[in-house]
């Protein structure tokens, strides 16, 4: 609010109140009407949340913590931040980001009207992709352990892209019900190979592909 009708010489948009204090200039003030403008409110307040958050802001961790908890159920602060990380570049609030995380904490309700209707409309992209999809749950299911590296995830993902070449919207959209989001190597990690293999199987039964 307080950078509408003025602006700055070098046209910096995010300041702090030390550098409204020091950079307020009468005569840098606009002589026409000022304009509010919503979408850039909204990217201000992006952008001041997501830099309070990449700086480590120990109330803003609490509260988002506390607030994914609340949603959620327990979990450790590491896999909190973990959750927020790949979420954070996509809210402008600490509500956007727990509703952000909703796929992340919970698997794809197939008996959900409208997620079965889209699945429906996937069908045909998820029987031509098969083999694609087959090659991901082998290579998760051959995981000696439930942790996997993002560029382990990714080494997956090449090898059912070299199968199948258009398999990987599918592959997001049975392991999160959405069409976009985080970077798949990135999904995988935060699931581990169990939970992945579990909801990629169950996405293909309820399509009815695997049958």
């Amino acid at each position: 609010v307080s950078m509408l009708g003025w602006g700055t010489k070098d046209g910096r948009e995010i300041l702090d109140i030390v550098d409204i204090t020091n950079e307020f200039s009468i005569e840098h003030v606009h002589k026409g009407g000022a304009i509010v403008s919503l979408e850039k409110l909204e990217w201000l307040n992006q952008s001041r949340l997501r830099a309070a958050f990449h700086n480590g802001d120990e109330i803003l961790l609490h509260k988002s913590f506390d607030e994914l908890r609340s949603c959620y159920g327990t979990m450790s602060d590491e896999r909190a931040f973990s959750a927020l990380k790949l979420v954070i570049d996509r809210c402008g609030s600490i509500p956007d980001m727990t509703q952000e995380c909703f796929s992340l904490f919970n698997a794809p309700d197939w008996s959900q009207p409208q997620l079965k209707q889209e699945l429906d409309k996937r069908s045909g992209p998820i029987v031509a992709n098969m083999e694609g999809i087959q090659v991901m749950l082998q290579g998760l299911a051959s995981c000696s352990t439930n942790e996997i590296s993002e560029s382990g995830a990714e080494k997956l993902l090449f090898a059912s892209k070299n199968a199948s070449k258009k398999c990987w919207p599918q592959i997001r959209f049975l392991l999160t019900g959405r069409g976009s989001g985080p970077e798949l190597p990135q999904i995988i990690h935060f699931f581990g190979p169990q939970q992945a293999h579990q909801r990629l199987a169950a996405g293909l039964q309820a399509s009815g592909a695997s049958n």
